[in-house]
């Protein structure tokens, strides 16, 4: 199952997010720069959605369970105290968006966001505000 990890998936989107909003100001000598920097990320994560991507993550946790049993022993009928320790690796997944149809909709807003940044470029350049 391929994956984007959900600290990636929030920083590209709060880039692409911040990148139009901070190019809407016109008097900005980098908007259509930072213009082209949010098409390409809302386009790319879009992609990355709609072809099946899951937006997860993924920790491992470590759990020790040491027990003590009390058996008596067979030679002598002393009482003796066992110890046991298990150590297990456990992989937890918490799923943001999943890789099946049911996140494919969020994917499609992704690529008509990047639709919306190159129609506001594609207006800046008739503007002359390039």
């Amino acid at each position: 199952m391929a994956q984007v990890e959900t600290g990636v998936f929030v920083l590209v989107s709060i880039l692409a997010f911040g990148f139009m909003a901070y190019s809407l100001k016109m008097d900005l000598a980098l908007a259509p720069i930072l213009r082209l920097f949010s098409v390409v990320l809302f386009f790319a994560m879009g992609l990355f959605l709609v072809s099946g991507y899951e937006v997860s993550s993924t920790f491992d946790e470590t759990v020790t369970v040491t027990s003590e049993y009390e058996s008596i022993s067979p030679t002598t009928g002393n009482i003796v105290v066992l110890n046991s320790t298990t150590t297990d690796t456990i992989r937890n997944t918490d799923i943001l968006i999943p890789s099946d149809g049911e996140g494919m909709w969020i994917g499609w807003i992704y690529v008509g966001l990047g639709f919306l940044a190159l129609f506001l470029m594609y207006l800046d350049f008739f503007r002359g505000n390039d």
